[in-house]
């Protein structure tokens, strides 16, 4: 049986109480009290409580991004409803290494893809914003891998985006990831772009 993301393997009792093991859409096993899933009290194995906590916590850093563009006098039009439609085309997850946010050591950052300090950025609009992993503020930036955000900085994005997958993957493969890759944050641009023209438009 199906409980919100939670499909239900197996149940068993222990000392008079239900419980049960469940397995999240997002692949986690998920148990606990049978109660919990009839009364709707959980719905996940709490990946929906962590993706609702990385929104509101963007839509917080979002008017810092638009104050940003602002003071270099560039468009900021980027919307809270832009960011919905972010993080559900990507999954929650990193546009380019497709990790997730997730432990102390890292998090799901909004990022201009061509930097504010570039002359070419068009601003923070919906067509130059992605979502990138970086580290935490408070762990040192020795842990673990280096997060994307943090490596591509104010670089050009897409000489980062080859160097990036070259250094992973070797010269050969990873020029070939790179330029897959671009072409689906392109797609992406596109597709916002036009549903932005289509939102002025109604």
């Amino acid at each position: 049986q199906r409980f919100g993301k939670l499909l239900v393997q197996k149940v068993y009792w222990k000392r008079g109480r239900g419980f049960a093991i469940a397995l999240c859409d997002c692949l986690q096993t998920w148990e606990g009290p049978t109660r919990s899933l009839v009364c709707g009290t959980t719905t996940s194995c709490g990946c929906l409580r962590s993706r609702s906590e990385q929104y509101t916590r963007e839509r917080q850093r979002l008017q810092n991004q638009l104050r940003k563009a602002r003071k270099n006098n560039l468009p900021a039009v980027f919307s809270q409803d832009d960011l919905s439609f972010l993080f559900q085309y990507w999954n929650f997850q990193c546009a380019i290494c497709e990790r997730e946010e997730g432990g102390l050591f890292h998090l799901i950052a909004l990022d201009h893809w061509i930097p504010l300090a570039n002359p070419a950025c068009p601003g923070t609009v919906p067509w130059n914003i992605l979502g990138l992993c970086n580290i935490r503020k408070k762990v040192g930036k020795s842990v673990g891998a280096p997060c994307c955000n943090n490596s591509k900085g104010s670089k050009n994005p897409t000489l980062w985006l080859t160097e990036f997958f070259t250094l992973r993957y070797g010269p050969s493969r990873g020029v070939r990831l790179a330029q897959i890759k671009l072409r689906e944050i392109e797609t992406y641009f596109t597709l916002v772009r036009e549903r932005s023209v289509a939102c002025l438009a109604s």
